[in-house]
């Protein structure tokens, strides 16, 4: 069923092309996060020449080999592909005119922000999820975390394949048979 659901899906190269940029959209989003005021201050300064500007955009995807530790890094790369795969996927569903199911979206929605939550550096761990927890006074809470934070990106890629799943099922069942 899954795997029907993915070839007829991403048998038309326009819903490759919605995985890719989508995907890649959630990669940038998420390396880039954690350096967010250096950017806005960086872009926002304009005594900044283009190109150092560019270039300084371009090397912040290189803090994934240095900034990441090799698990968060996997489960960043991981939540960037499921969520490329799950975005291709919900719009063909919503293209052939079918209502999104409550789990389909919840799942959906909730790797989406708990990939949010799990996204940070080998040194400071989760930066949204830390950031969060120091406006309530918590923000030292997450070190409790076996994981430092990591548990977040793990749901994040645990919601989004179960997104994918139902999204599946739902592309695959006949139209009829639909809840």
């Amino acid at each position: 069923m899954l795997i029907r659901a993915l070839r007829e899906v991403f048998g038309k190269f326009s819903y490759v092309v919605i995985a890719l940029v989508g995907g890649l959209a959630a990669f940038t989003f998420v390396v880039w996060l954690p350096n967010f005021s250096l950017i806005a201050n960086t872009l926002g300064n304009w005594s900044v020449p283009l190109g150092i500007k560019a270039q300084l955009l371009a090397g912040l995807f290189e803090s994934i080999t240095t900034n990441f530790s090799v698990f968060s890094a996997s489960y960043t790369i991981a939540i960037a592909i499921l969520f490329g795969i799950d975005l291709a996927m919900i719009v063909y569903l919503a293209k052939r005119n079918l209502a999104l199911g409550q789990r389909e979206m919840t799942a959906s929605v909730g790797g989406v922000i708990s990939g949010m939550f799990g996204v940070g550096c080998a040194a400071c761990g989760s930066f949204l999820a830390t950031s969060i927890l120091s406006l309530v006074g918590a923000g030292g809470a997450i070190a409790l975390l076996p994981l430092k934070g990591g548990e977040f990106g793990l749901l994040s890629v645990i919601l989004l394949a179960s997104s994918i799943y139902f999204v599946a099922k739902r592309i695959s069942a006949s139209p009829v048979c639909l809840p």
